[in-house]
């Protein structure tokens, strides 16, 4: 079971995709990232849905850390 630690939001200039969210998780060995798209109505069917649906996402490729 994962625990989520954080979540961060961003609207982009189209109404086509309404929020593109990045979700921090906890698993029992490690840290890990997900990026996905949600619908900006409920944080958590959206947190929900990038889990099952979204990609897992590296921010240590733009320099940055966890």
């Amino acid at each position: 079971m994962s625990e989520v630690l954080d979540a961060w939001w961003y609207t982009p200039f189209t109404a086509e995709i309404p929020v593109i969210g990045i979700v921090k998780v906890k698993t029992e060995s490690e840290v890990k990232f997900y990026i996905g798209t949600g619908y900006g109505q409920d944080l958590k069917e959206d947190i929900e849905r990038i889990l099952k649906y979204g990609d897992r996402f590296y921010p240590e490729v733009f320099g940055g850390k966890e």
